[in-house]
């Protein structure tokens, strides 16, 4: 059974993990994980705990904890001493625990995870070169092995000095890592750009510059077989960088239940990315 949502005194909890960026280029990817909560009814949870890195294998999921982490403390991780604790699997991620050890399900269940609810705990998610650094408050929860990925960049960088990539972040709750086709689309001109064959539970990054978007268009980038989030980082010739990240559909909505709202508007649009 898999476990990563649960219910508890009428309030929604998930498993929270932390992505930490594989490196590219000249830029290495870290993650500081923050032993406190984003809120102030989950103030119990402060106390000492560990953190573990968490990877699939392909077959099972693997972890390995990499030390304790005190209360108000916060501990700043590189990918690249990580990737050598797990023979080279480049999807890799944080969790913090109450425990020692953790145990594992045949999914992405842990019996003591770190739980929260919205807003859920979060970690500084960045990438770093010799000039510069930039990043992000985040997480993520496990997804579902059958859904899907639609998001829009209309803030895209265009300009001849400036190189973007789309980084995909991918994390669900079955180990197995699959090959799954990611399609780019012009909003502009109502047709796909290119179709990409990227791994699930993984850091997928490609490189976005060669798609031919100019600045009145609005690239669209969707998948009817993995969901993931999406990341942008623009860098221009002078070295500085640029790390932002779209929101899903559902975030689009105030009212109502924004999940079916988003499954129409998935709907909709994947009727039109032919």
């Amino acid at each position: 059974m898999t476990k990563h949502f649960i219910t508890f005194g009428g309030r929604g909890f998930s498993l929270v993990f932390f992505p930490i960026i594989s490196n590219f280029k000249e830029y290495l990817g870290w993650t500081s994980v923050h032993n406190f909560p984003p809120n102030n009814w989950e103030v119990g949870c402060v106390k000492k705990k560990f953190v573990h890195l968490v990877w699939s294998d392909g077959k099972k999921w693997n972890s390995c904890n990499l030390g304790e982490i005190n209360p108000y403390e916060s501990k700043k991780y590189f990918y690249h001493e990580l990737i050598k604790k797990t023979s080279n699997y480049s999807g890799l991620w944080l969790t913090l625990d109450d425990n020692r050890n953790l145990s594992f399900s045949a999914e992405l269940g842990l019996d003591n995870n770190l739980k929260s609810s919205w807003p859920m705990w979060r970690a500084t998610i960045g990438l770093s070169d010799h000039f510069s650094s930039v990043s992000y408050q985040g997480e993520i929860i496990p997804f579902r092995s059958n859904g899907t990925l639609l998001s829009f960049f209309p803030f895209l960088q265009i300009d001849p000095n400036i190189t973007n990539y789309i980084l995909l972040v991918s994390l669900e709750s079955n180990p197995e890592i699959r090959n799954v086709n990611v399609d780019f689309h012009s909003m502009k001109k109502q047709k796909k750009i290119r179709t990409l064959s990227l791994k699930s539970n993984n850091f997928n990054i490609v490189n976005i510059s060669d798609m031919n978007i100019t600045k009145d268009d609005v690239l669209i980038c969707s998948s009817r077989d993995m969901c993931a989030i999406p990341l942008l980082i623009s860098s221009d010739d002078s070295g500085l960088i640029s790390f932002e990240h779209t929101h899903p559909p559902a975030s689009y909505a105030i009212l109502g239940n924004r999940f079916q709202i988003q499954g129409e508007l998935k709907k909709i649009w994947f009727g039109k990315l032919n």
